[in-house]
């Protein structure tokens, strides 16, 4: 019983259980045939039948333009590209003056943006998450991805790209690639992007979309201020910065920094509002949204396929992205026509409770003079004819906020009539009638005439290789079992 014939017998179990443990391999081995297996003689049987259920890491860059031929066969006006680079080998022969055969170029980068995927976010709100994440196969790399959302709130996946790290000329490749995707330079200046200011996204936006809006995940800001300035306090006063839907709430509030740290005031005031403060936010995007969440939840379900080849891990999360449309598809069949979408209606609910501390008096047709009843100094002023309020919470999420509430219910009124046609059933419908097209098996895809290619250089980093990152102290964690580090020194 050697490791390759024991691996060939564990397929099926692998394909269940891709992290199947080795003690279970062991146990299995003694069981069905009665002999006795060592720990490492287990793992090097899983290693191979993990090989022969998803592919060779190396074996699959040679099919990577037949995937990408298959993929724009089956997704007519997709985009896949791929990017190659010459070995080292070639550029030393091509120095030295020496005539060798020609080696195989190496794999440097893929971006791929399915058709149907770039027809639903032209029916969204113009908003866009950019995120990266680190692969954790034996060649590493990074997938840097797009994300919209859809009319529900939820993530709508737009592109991706598998390169080499995050550096400026990578981020500057897959900006060019996604512009050109959703229409030009002119088009994507009108959408807002939010990023978690990534090494090197910031100058390729700067290079590529001089002038668009872009947003910082406030998260990720507070997880830098924080290093500086630790505390509970600064952090809910920095959160309700953040939160301040109009400048004289903003600056109100960044006095009280002042008074509490004056150079936590001065760190925040280096980062001008327009990024991280909803006061400076405009509002023709229709997303008030202060984290980059709907990134990181795509990072979380391609999690498993991001430790696969590369074939694999494309093939498994266009899998995923064809059920998520065909699911989504017939998700909201049971609601009327017309009907106000379910997460958008648990925010209107939630203004609605909010509006019991508000009263208004009426000023006109349709205009109201909204006060709070604890008399706290807050009034505001609602205009329902022109969808207006003076805090500016309503026209940043198109969702009434709680003083139009208060309005809306002194005419007799139904909030939900106010509530605009993007958050309704139509527009759910619009956004996924796309369809994402099955592929055919790798026995049928068609050979391509282009040279194989190799795999990209490995860069091995000293030590034992991670399969997780290490979570910060506040962090929660995903498996109830395992115990928060929140209080920790070390």
């Amino acid at each position: 019983m050697n490791s390759k014939w024991l691996g060939k017998k564990l397929m099926a179990s692998v394909r269940e259980n891709p992290n199947i443990k080795l003690t279970d391999i062991c146990t299995k081995a003694h069981e069905k045939w009665r002999a006795g297996v060592s720990r490492l003689k287990a793992y090097r049987a899983r290693k191979i039948a993990i090989a022969l259920v998803d592919g060779s890491f190396k074996d699959q860059y040679k099919r990577l333009y037949d995937y990408g031929h298959e993929i724009i066969r089956s997704n007519p006006y997709s985009t896949l590209k791929i990017q190659v680079q010459p070995t080292q080998q070639d550029v030393e022969d091509n120095e030295d003056g020496y005539v060798s055969r020609p080696l195989l170029p190496s794999f440097k980068r893929l971006y791929m943006c399915l058709e149907g995927c770039k027809q639903s976010f032209h029916r969204c709100r113009p908003f866009i998450g950019l995120d990266g994440c680190f692969l954790k196969g034996y060649y590493g790399g990074m997938i840097l991805a797009a994300v919209g959302k859809d009319p529900n709130d939820q993530m709508l996946p737009i592109a991706l790209a598998v390169v080499e790290g995050e550096t400026r000329e990578s981020w500057t490749w897959f900006l060019e690639l996604l512009i050109n995707d959703l229409g030009g330079q002119q088009v994507c200046k009108k959408i807002t992007f939010m990023s978690d200011q990534q090494k090197g996204l910031l100058p390729a936006m700067d290079e590529l979309l001089p002038g668009v809006e872009q947003r910082f995940c406030v998260r990720h800001l507070h997880s830098n201020f924080k290093k500086k300035f630790p505390g509970k306090q600064l952090k809910d006063i920095m959160w309700k910065a953040a939160r301040a839907s109009y400048p004289q709430a903003w600056e109100k509030i960044m006095r009280e920094i002042r008074t509490i740290n004056e150079e936590a005031h001065k760190h925040l005031m280096r980062i001008p509002p327009r990024y991280w403060s909803k006061s400076r936010f405009t509002e023709h995007s229709k997303c008030d949204s202060l984290v980059n969440n709907m990134s990181e939840t795509f990072n979380s379900v391609i999690l498993g396929p991001r430790g696969k080849p590369i074939v694999t891990m494309l093939e498994e999360i266009r899998n995923y992205l064809m059920e998520r449309w065909a699911i989504n598809r017939d998700k909201m069949s049971n609601l009327q026509p017309g009907e106000v979408l379910p997460n958008i209606k648990k925010k209107l609910e939630k203004e609605c409770e909010l509006s019991r501390f508000w009263m208004c008096r009426v000023a006109g047709d349709k205009i109201f003079d909204v006060y709070n009843i604890n008399q706290n100094g807050d009034k505001y002023t609602v205009n329902l004819q022109t969808m207006v309020c003076s805090c500016r919470r309503w026209m940043l999420s198109g969702i009434p906020c709680c003083h139009a509430v208060t309005s809306i219910r002194a005419r007799i009124e139904d909030p939900e009539s106010y509530i605009p046609s993007i958050y309704r059933k139509e527009a759910y419908t619009r956004c996924y009638e796309p369809i994402i097209y099955p592929t055919y098996g790798q026995n049928q895809w068609e050979a391509t005439n282009y040279p194989d290619i190799l795999p990209p250089p490995i860069k091995k980093m000293p030590g034992r290789p991670k399969k997780s990152r290490n979570k910060e102290a506040d962090e929660k964690c995903r498996d109830s079992t395992l115990v928060s580090r929140k209080g920790t020194t070390n």
